[in-house]
């Protein structure tokens, strides 16, 4: 939306045809359904390249990092579920693993 009113502002031209954007592609001459699958294949490849980036950091962190792994939760102590159900150190601090540090 800031896009197309900062280039109609200031050429006189809209970027899209018409708002909501999906009606942009239909006036191009596509047909309803085929706007609605591409938009879905669009919003499936992003969820996996955002679970593929989760998915990775997670092998990372869990692979040779500092944060103890699912198996070695008992051997460091486990001082109660701290603030969002995460583990605590012994200063009372949350454990953040995906972030390595603690808060």
């Amino acid at each position: 939306m800031a896009v197309q009113i900062a280039v109609f502002r200031t050429t006189r031209r809209r970027v899209f045809r018409m708002a909501p954007f999906h009606h942009h592609f239909e006036l191009a001459g596509w047909a309803e359904t085929t706007v609605i699958i591409r938009f879905w294949l669009l919003a499936a490849m992003c969820a996996a390249l955002g679970l593929g980036l989760f998915y990775q950091e997670w092998l990372t962190a869990a692979a040779g990092s500092d944060s103890p792994g699912p198996d070695r939760r008992r051997q460091r102590g486990r001082s109660g579920p701290g603030r969002f159900g995460g583990r605590t150190t012994g200063s009372g601090l949350v454990w953040c693993a995906h972030r390595r540090a603690a808060w």
